[in-house]
């Protein structure tokens, strides 16, 4: 039986320290969040920047509004357009096709289209096969009226050769239905053919425009966004010198821009608040040791990225910039810790970090809590910040709690002379305008008449505009190029279901019949519909059933006759077309003369029900919309812009309630902790100032966005957190008050740099941080002034 070990003899090496412990624990798990953060940028590519990411899922959206909504997105962020002119065309077109050329061999795309095709003869064979098919409404209703009025103006067109331009010759399209297919395609759109050049182009301003479309590959590549952002830096510097000009549009651009502006915007916020910041601790503290704060803050946002990407699979580049504002608020434990330290040179790190440990975890525990309700609202954005904030203040507290001591032994303290008067004056202006206010009827009116002038006017509207900057040269060239081409898409298209795709096909005719009347009163430019494309079966067959009687008409085709076309050349084209089988929709929209349509087809649901899109471009008022869909049975309007604008009026409600129930669980915390009335006590610190950025937003007509709920979340834990360490009764109230400043400083400088921010929607979201933590150091220094009182003066 062996003795038992008296811990008395054990030496202080032999001693198991559990602080140390947990701090070797803590630095591995640093080292594995950088490694796999290092990992997690060299092979994928987890930052963000697609817009559409951030939209709350809609779960009353149906799966054929699931689908379009995708074909749309995928054609916005893949394509670009580029039309390249100049005062002489040859110019222009050797600029495009170098252009082309320089495009390709980047292997950022999977095609580059200046040039229709080396190899015409696909294309022929495919306007072969859809000239029937696809054969205009009034030419087969003139065919069938008056045949011979039909061969008499084909017979001018073929002696005319000029006078038209198509793929397929005369002697293969003797009833001129191909070159009516043609005539058709490029009557929709200011996009045509060019059969010399072989090329697509446009006619505009007294010039000739080469129209260029690259559609990138699907693969999301890290670096992809800066080697495209070169290689269209590289066209304008060589279109400029050239004396060329270059327009150039699409979705791929902005994003790529807004990737590259996010992370410059992210790097130099960061970098001016941490400069700020130091100066400020160095002005505080004066001693080089402080810059070691900037450890903590590195660890809170290594461990942010890491759990979001962990988490959520990705991280938006919107987050990234949110999250670097919280420098400012994962320094407040530090800053607690040292605050002490500005009033006693007597100040001792270890010691400290335990005195004030308690008062940490509450706050921790009540701001992490908060944070969690934010990942039930179904907004990426909201998801992505609490994550990323909830982990980077846990490890912000336990790099503080357990490596950061010891990283300050032997540190001598120097106090900040001036620093308690200029707190004192701070403490009792604010106290003495509280009593002022508290002991005089008429300004406590005023001031609560004011407050609720300002909830009243307080507007609350959320825009997906203002969740992004769109510089004005590219959203300048955007206009331009949608002048020119046409194609200025809409966020409003129609969605037509139907039984079969004769029905499908039909309530498209229906429903483009009374879009026609407003290009022509100038309201719409233009529209694109499966119907412009393909024929429904059934007018497929009487045109069948036409070129059968045609066949038995021999005079029909007299003036092809007299040319000196043989009647059985006509006769055997009649009796070929007569055999030629109906195209279903899917059957036409192979080859790549049907691209344009293809994403409007949407394919079938279970029961094999099929659905397609008409998109829009150029609409002036889309109040005209809801009219048109009147009587025709399963026809949808999707107004996509207002439909997110709703989703984000749900989101924000609910994020409304989430608050209101993380107040709910921080007093049960707090109540658990302090009782009932402390609890009321440190969260009226919040309520009050979460009420006053309210008032003031409708004051100066800042509306209330998602971002400034979540502000407001923000302003709820910095609020908890100056309460409960200001009603710690083992603190002195110098040291508290100390902190308070410090830390709302700190804050406010970090946060008060996203209202510089090029995006509007962070911009109010750094306001109304900013505000908010005014408004707790006021209401802190009121509502808490019996404990931040020092006892000579109380």
């Amino acid at each position: 039986m062996c003795a038992s070990i008296n811990p008395c003899l054990l030496t202080p090496n032999m001693r198991w320290n559990p602080e140390r412990g947990w701090a070797a624990l803590y630095v591995l798990g640093l080292l594995g969040l950088l490694l796999y953060s290092a990992w997690q940028l060299a092979y994928r590519q987890p930052v963000h920047t697609d817009l559409l990411m951030l939209l709350p899922p809609d779960g009353a959206q149906s799966t054929v509004q699931t689908r379009a909504q995708d074909n749309i997105r995928q054609t916005l962020n893949r394509q670009i357009i580029v039309l390249t002119s100049a005062t002489d065309p040859a110019r222009a077109l050797a600029a495009a096709q170098k252009q082309a050329q320089q495009w390709s061999a980047s292997r950022l795309f999977d095609r580059v289209d200046l040039q229709v095709a080396a190899d015409l003869e696909p294309l022929r064979q495919q306007l072969r096969r859809m000239d029937q098919a696809g054969l205009p409404q009034q030419a087969r209703e003139a065919l069938a009226r008056d045949p011979q009025a039909w061969f008499a103006r084909r017979a001018q067109h073929i002696m005319s050769p000029l006078g038209e331009q198509t793929l397929v010759a005369a002697d293969q399209d003797w009833l001129g239905f191909a070159a009516r297919l043609s005539g058709k395609l490029q009557s929709i759109s200011a996009v045509h053919y060019d059969i010399a050049s072989n090329t697509m182009q446009l006619e505009a301003d007294n010039r000739i425009w080469y129209v260029m479309r690259a559609q990138l590959d699907a693969a999301d590549r890290s670096g992809r966004d800066e080697q495209l952002l070169a290689l269209i830096d590289q066209t304008r510097q060589q279109a400029a010198s050239q004396d060329v000009q270059v327009l150039m549009a699409g979705g791929a651009i902005y994003s790529a821009h807004g990737k590259a502006e996010g992370g410059q915007e992210s790097t130099w916020m960061s970098l001016t608040g941490s400069m700020l910041t130091i100066l400020f601790l160095l002005l505080m503290f004066r001693s080089a040791r402080i810059l070691l704060l900037a450890l903590p803050v590195a660890a809170g946002l290594l461990g942010g990225f890491a759990a979001c990407v962990a988490l959520l699979g990705s991280i938006h580049i919107l987050t990234l910039i949110i999250g670097t504002s919280l420098v400012g608020l994962v320094v407040d434990f530090p800053l607690h810790w040292l605050s002490h330290a500005t009033l006693d040179a007597r100040w001792q790190p270890w010691p400290a970090v335990r005195r004030v440990s308690r008062p940490f975890i509450i706050s921790l525990a009540v701001t992490v809590t908060g944070y969690l309700f934010l990942l039930l609202t179904p907004l990426p954005i909201l998801q992505q910040t609490a994550v990323f904030s909830s982990a980077a203040v846990i490890s912000t507290f336990l790099f503080t709690r357990l490596l950061l001591p010891a990283l300050f032994n032997h540190w001598q303290p120097r106090p900040t002379p001036g620093l308690m008067p200029l707190l004192d004056r701070l403490r009792r202006n604010i106290r003495s305008t509280g009593e002022r206010i508290r002991h005089t009827p008429l300004l406590a009116l005023l001031v609560l008449a004011v407050t609720g002038s300002g909830l009243y006017l307080s507007n609350w509207h959320d825009d997906i505009r203002n969740w992004v900057n769109t510089p004005q040269p590219l959203l300048t060239q955007a206009m331009e190029v949608g002048r020119l081409t046409g194609i200025e898409p809409t966020s409003q298209y129609f969605i037509v279901q139907a039984i079969d795709e004769e029905s499908l096909l039909r309530t498209e005719q229906r429903l483009t019949a009374r879009l026609d009347p407003l290009i022509a009163q100038g309201q719409l430019r233009n529209y694109t519909a499966l119907s412009q494309w393909i024929n429904p079966v059934s007018e497929q067959q009487a045109l069948n059933a036409t070129l059968a009687t045609l066949a038995q008409q021999p005079q029909a085709w007299a003036p092809l006759r007299a040319l000196g076309v043989p009647d059985s050349a006509v006769r055997t084209e009649l009796q070929r077309r007569q055999a030629q089988p109906a195209l279903t929709i899917e059957q036409s929209l192979q080859g790549t003369l049907a691209e344009p349509w293809r994403a409007l087809w949407l394919g079938r649901d279970e029961q094999g029900r099929p659905s397609s899109m008409v998109t829009m471009n150029g609409l002036q008022d889309p109040a005209v919309l809801p009219a048109l869909i009147q009587n025709i049975p399963g026809v949808t309007l999707v107004d996509q812009r207002s439909h997110i604008n709703r989703l984000f009026a749900q989101t924000r409600l609910e994020a409304i309630l989430l608050k209101l129930l993380s107040y709910t669980v921080g007093f049960l915390i707090l109540y658990r902790v302090f009782g009932t009335r402390p609890a009321l006590r440190i969260l009226l610190v919040p309520l009050s100032a979460s009420v006053t950025v309210m008032s003031l937003s409708g004051l100066v007509g800042i509306p209330l966005n998602l971002f400034c709920i979540f502000g407001l979340l923000l302003v709820t834990a910095i609020g908890i957190d100056y309460a409960v360490y200001a009603y710690t009764p083992t603190l002195p109230a110098e040291e508290k008050t100390a902190g308070i400043f410090m830390t709302s400083i700190t804050t406010m400088i970090t946060f008060g740099l996203l209202y510089f921010s090029s995006t509007p929607a962070v911009a109010t979201f750094g306001l109304s941080v900013v505000l908010g933590v005014l408004c707790n150091v006021i209401y802190t220094f009121w509502y808490m002034r019996s404990f931040l009182t020092p006892e000579s003066e109380s």
